[in-house]
C-alpha cells in the first residue's frame, strides 16, 4: 500500500514531462456499500435494548478529484483523490429518557487511475477507466443516554486501512476542451479489520469487523484538458 502511494506520487510529478496533455477533473459520485458487518454491529447493539435500527448505512454521496495526462490520443494516466461517508443509528426514546448509537464511517482513498478512450465522432466518446488506490476508513462511534436528568455520552474512534479497485463505462462530451462525462463502475474493496489508537480491534460475536465499501457507483465528471505540445 505504501508503494502505491508512493507511486502515485511520483507520477504527479513526472508524468506531465512526458504527455500531450493534462486533465484536470472533479466528479461527483453516488453509491451503494455492502457494510454488512457494521450491520451486524448494529442488530448485536439493539437486540438486548429497546433501540430500534433507524438508518443502516445508506447510499450517498462521494467527491472525486483526478489529475491525469494523456499519453496518447486514446489514453491517459493519472492521481486521483476521492472521499465519500455513510452512516448507520439506533435510537430509542420514551418519556423516562432517551439512548442513541450513531456509527459514522468515512473514506478517502488516493491512487492511481486508467483510461481508454474510443472516439465515437468530434463531440463523444466512451471511456473505459480502471483505477486502484489505498483506502483510509474511520468510524466514529457516538453513544448518548438520557434518563431524566441524568445524561451520558461517549464517543469511539477507530480507523482501517485497505485496497480498493474501480472499473468504470462513461459516455462523454467534449466542446473546446472541456469534457462532461456520465458514468457508472463497481468497486470492489479488500481492508483490515477497525481498530482503535491502542490497537485494539473492534469485535462482533468473536469476529473483527471491516469496512466493507464495495457497491454500484454512478457519477459526473466535469474536466478541462490543458495541452502540453503544439498540435
Amino acid at each position: 500500500m505504501k508503494s502505491l502511494l508512493a507511486l502515485s506520487l511520483y507520477l504527479a510529478f513526472l508524468l506531465p514531462a512526458f504527455g500531450q496533455s493534462i486533465t484536470l477533473s472533479v466528479k461527483q459520485t453516488y453509491g451503494s456499500f455492502l457494510m454488512s458487518e457494521l450491520e451486524e454491529i448494529q442488530n448485536h447493539i439493539a437486540e438486548p435494548s429497546l433501540a430500534k435500527v433507524t438508518e443502516s448505512f445508506p447510499n450517498y454521496y462521494g467527491s472525486q478529484i483526478t489529475l491525469a495526462v494523456g499519453l496518447r490520443s486514446n489514453s491517459n494516466l493519472g492521481v486521483f483523490w476521492d472521499y465519500t461517508s455513510t452512516g448507520g443509528r439506533m435510537a430509542y426514546q420514551d418519556y423516562s429518557g432517551k439512548l442513541s448509537s450513531d456509527l459514522l464511517v468515512s473514506r478517502n482513498a488516493l491512487g492511481l487511475r486508467y483510461e481508454e478512450i474510443l472516439r465515437l465522432n468530434e463531440a463523444f466518446s466512451l471511456v473505459g477507466g480502471l483505477q486502484f488506490s489505498a483506502l483510509f476508513s474511520r468510524l466514529v462511534i457516538q453513544d448518548y443516554l438520557e434518563v431524566f436528568d441524568e445524561r451520558q455520552s461517549q464517543v469511539s474512534h477507530m480507523r482501517a486501512l485497505g485496497f480498493g479497485a474501480e472499473p468504470e463505462v462513461a459516455l462523454q462530451f467534449t466542446k473546446y476542451r472541456v469534457l462532461c462525462r456520465v458514468g457508472m463502475g463497481y468497486q470492489l474493496s479488500f481492508s483490515k479489520p477497525f481498530q482503535n489508537t491502542q490497537n485494539l480491534f473492534l469485535v462482533v460475536n468473536d469476529d473483527t469487523v471491516e469496512p466493507e465499501w464495495s457497491g454500484f457507483r454512478v457519477g459526473f465528471t466535469l474536466g478541462y484538458e490543458i495541452p502540453l505540445k503544439s498540435e
